[in-house]
């Protein structure tokens, strides 16, 4: 066998080895290769023929391995490279040429470095070059320009490349394009920044309602930082306001149509309740499976305060805070329902203060509201927390009486009490003490009186009661077809 026909058997690996062995001892490659082959046969010429089969089947066992490694990572859809310990490439697969445009040929040395991003290349090196140092592998992010001229994303993975006896020769790597992942990241980081810029609080949960992320404004309103919060359930948050029917129905319409929105009382962290619009959105992958829960919330305890106090001045007399003759008759339709439900009696007294405007002349107007409202507030002082009082305008004032046992005698004692309470003198001008005096008309209502009627009685009696000679009452029972006076 010549010294071609030896090295043409001998695998590529071996090959390069011998080569550099050569290099470094200054011999002839071909010497090298005849001197090691006397010295085998001269220390081993009776085996010889049983170290050659031997060598033959491990060189078709190499061939065979490298033949598989060729199928593999030609076939790939992957970017596979080799380097030896100076980190000089000796191979690129198909999916490198394909993916960056160069070929094998121009990749070999450090060719392959001017595909990767000018910015790059060195982060590269310095990678190699402590792997190198350490024996160990890496994994690392950088860009890299496509056969298209396009910059992408890639992500590398280095593994030391070890021969048979464990020593290192190089480095194989593989390259994964994660441009659509670095995007998707992006995307996220640029919607996370958004969401810390609303003014809305949001919450994120996984399927199992355990929290992922809450943003500032979240933290702001409800008191939770992201630490507080993560791994906790919405549940913290509740105030108590809401019976578990409430949730019920709310979840059983997100598991309906994927969302729901409404108003909500929740509790801070510091044990406050404050009333939220609350949103709450189901998430899902593209294959329909659920992945997330996120809530969107503003605090709407101004707007409450603000709608609450319309509703107090669309419903309540703005100098005495009593209920104004809208609400007057709002509250007398819901007695009378009452009412007619319990069985339990129900009177309306129209009150109507004696000789006010001559109080008014006299003092001014500013007094005379003064009194009208220390007048409300010595009925309010008398009055049961179910009976209703309210201003109709000017001196006129009208009590709503419920759940009388015998209205009867109930409505003489009620108007005694009145009269003689009012008949006290009011302290409200500097060494003048005020006298006012009122005359009541008081209807007993019947099962079938409407709201007008009882007010159009109440009125009537008022005015007989002022005829009378004032400071008295009298007594309409709607019930019965005539009235009844006294004094």
């Amino acid at each position: 066998m010549s010294i071609t026909e030896i090295k043409v058997s001998l695998p590529e690996k071996l090959l390069t080895q011998a080569r550099r062995l050569a290099d470094k001892l200054g011999q002839p490659f071909d010497h090298l290769v005849a001197q090691s082959l006397l010295e085998c046969m001269s220390h081993q010429n009776a085996g010889l023929d049983e170290h050659v089969a031997r060598m033959d089947a491990d060189t078709q066992a190499y061939y065979a391995s490298a033949w598989w490694f060729k199928e593999l990572t030609e076939n790939v859809p992957v970017m596979i490279w080799v380097t030896d310990l100076e980190g000089a490439c000796i191979y690129v697969n198909k999916g490198w040429t394909g993916y960056t445009g160069q070929d094998e040929a121009a990749a070999r040395g450090f060719g392959w470095l001017n595909a990767l991003h000018e910015e790059n290349r060195q982060q590269w090196r310095d990678a190699l070059a402590k792997a190198i140092r350490t024996r160990s592998g890496f994994v690392m992010e950088s860009h890299i320009r496509r056969i298209d001229g396009a910059c992408r994303w890639i992500v590398t993975t280095a593994v030391p490349h070890l021969d048979a006896c464990g020593t290192l020769v190089g480095y194989i790597g593989s390259c994964l394009d994660i441009t659509p992942r670095k995007a998707a990241e992006d995307g996220v980081i640029q919607a996370s920044q958004a969401m810390e810029l609303v003014g809305e609080g949001i919450l994120v949960t996984d399927p199992l309602l355990n929290i992922v992320w809450v943003n500032a404004a979240f933290s702001r309103v409800t008191g939770y930082s992201q630490a507080d919060a993560a791994g906790g359930h919405p549940r913290m948050l509740r105030s108590g306001k809401h019976d578990a029917g409430f949730y019920a129905v709310m979840w059983e319409h997100i598991k309906r149509s994927g969302r729901w929105q409404g108003e909500v009382w929740n509790r801070r962290k510091n044990g406050e309740i404050y009333p939220e619009w609350l949103s709450i959105h189901a998430m899902y992958d593209e294959l329909g499976r659920l992945t997330h829960y996120v809530g969107m919330f503003s605090e709407i305890t101004d707007k409450k305060r603000r709608e609450d106090e319309l509703r107090y001045r669309a419903t309540h007399d703005a100098l005495t805070g009593l209920n104004n003759r809208y609400s007057f008759e709002e509250h007398l339709e819901f007695a009378l329902c009452r009412s007619r439900r319990s069985g339990k009696g129900l009177a309306l007294l129209f009150l109507d203060l004696d000789d006010f405007k001559q109080i008014n002349d006299t003092h001014g107007h500013l007094i005379g509201d003064d009194l009208l409202v220390h007048v409300a507030k010595r009925l309010a002082d008398v009055m049961r927390d179910i009976d209703t009082i309210s201003r109709m305008g000017g001196d006129e004032f009208t009590i709503i009486l419920e759940g009388l046992e015998n209205p009867e005698q109930d409505v003489h004692r009620v108007a005694k009490k009145i009269l003689e309470l009012l008949s006290e003198p009011f302290d409200l001008v500097p060494g003048h003490c005020l006298r006012v005096g009122a005359s009541i008309g008081i209807v007993v209502a019947g099962a079938e009186n409407a709201t007008r009627e009882l007010l159009l009685h109440s009125d009537n009696a008022m005015y007989a009661a002022k005829n009378g000679g004032k400071g008295g009452y009298v007594v309409f029972d709607a019930r019965k077809t005539a009235g009844k006076a006294a004094d």
